[in-house]
């Protein structure tokens, strides 16, 4: 069964963690971030098995689901952070940000791509993360809509671009790229996994 929990930014902060997620072998928080309309809260849903619809629903401040995971023996609590992306909440984006265990980060392919942005993005959640050699950070890059194949405006070389800033400017960040679809689930899956399970792989290696 999958709990999805919505809360505002005052009501989050009336509540603790444990008060979110159950006891459980591992208690992970993973952030959804990326620009307003670039499907984060559709590539979610897909994830969780709701489905995929076409209506559009703005992310007020942030969305949060709660997901129970097992991975070989160990069972964990999984929340995901689907936070808004249009500019009028930035003012409470680090607020989310803290704790994080790991993130994903979608942009839309068919939108002119603005590196520019994705610096802002990366720039602005390092103020509250702090990876290191010793401590990964795992982030999964989301070009996201692939299925809109007559409305592409993000090409294979700077998909590929997008790759090669990350490992050039963000080295400490570890990262990898999957082109994804909601509608389809092409690599919805393989991607919120490769996040979920390299992090319970990096807790467990600590213990």
């Amino acid at each position: 069964m999958v709990y999805c929990l919505y809360f505002s930014p005052k009501a989050f902060l009336q509540l603790s963690h444990s008060e979110i997620v159950a006891r459980d072998d591992y208690q992970l928080k993973f952030i959804l971030l990326g620009d307003g309309r670039v499907g984060k809260t559709s590539l979610r849903k897909k994830y969780m098995g709701m489905g995929f619809t076409q209506e559009y629903l703005k992310t007020i401040g942030v969305d949060m689901a709660y997901l129970p995971y097992q991975y070989e023996e160990f069972s964990s609590s999984v929340v995901i952070w689907d936070i808004a992306g249009q500019d009028e909440f930035r003012f409470a984006r680090q607020l989310y940000y803290g704790g994080a265990n790991a993130a994903i980060f979608v942009f839309d392919t068919t939108s002119v791509l603005d590196l520019d942005k994705i610096r802002w993005w990366m720039d602005d959640l390092l103020k509250k993360i702090t990876p290191s050699e010793l401590e990964p950070f795992y982030l999964a890059i989301l070009a996201n809509k692939i299925d809109l194949k007559d409305e592409q405006k993000v090409g294979e070389q700077e998909i590929k671009n997008v790759k090669s800033m990350f490992e050039d400017e963000y080295p400490l960040l570890t990262t990898t790229l999957y082109k994804t679809s909601a509608l389809t689930g092409e690599g919805v899956d393989d991607a919120f996994n490769w996040v979920i399970e390299n992090t319970i792989e990096f807790i467990q290696s600590k213990e």
